[in-house]
């Protein structure tokens, strides 16, 4: 499924080719608040109080670093600044 960031909401592509407009529910993780988790993580080296940041659960966010290496790679640059 691509995305495309437009506004309040998010252009999906569905799985037959439409492109749908679809607005991120509280427990989705979007780019804001990704960014958003990764510059407390960097301030804080703090996994809970960045999620916490974020509006995110801890469990998800170690999910996702499992699960998408880009986000995993900024996890990882996020630890080394906390650490400088």
């Amino acid at each position: 499924m691509a995305k495309r960031k437009t506004g309040p909401g998010e252009l999906v592509l569905d799985g037959k080719g439409w492109v749908r407009m679809r607005k991120p529910g509280p427990r989705t993780w979007t780019s804001a608040k990704e960014r958003q988790f990764l510059i407390a993580l960097a301030e804080t080296c703090n996994v809970k109080l960045a999620a916490q940041e974020a509006g995110v659960s801890p469990q998800h966010a170690y999910v996702r670093r499992k699960s998408h290496a880009a986000f995993r790679a900024a996890w990882i640059e996020a630890i080394a600044i906390a650490y400088r």
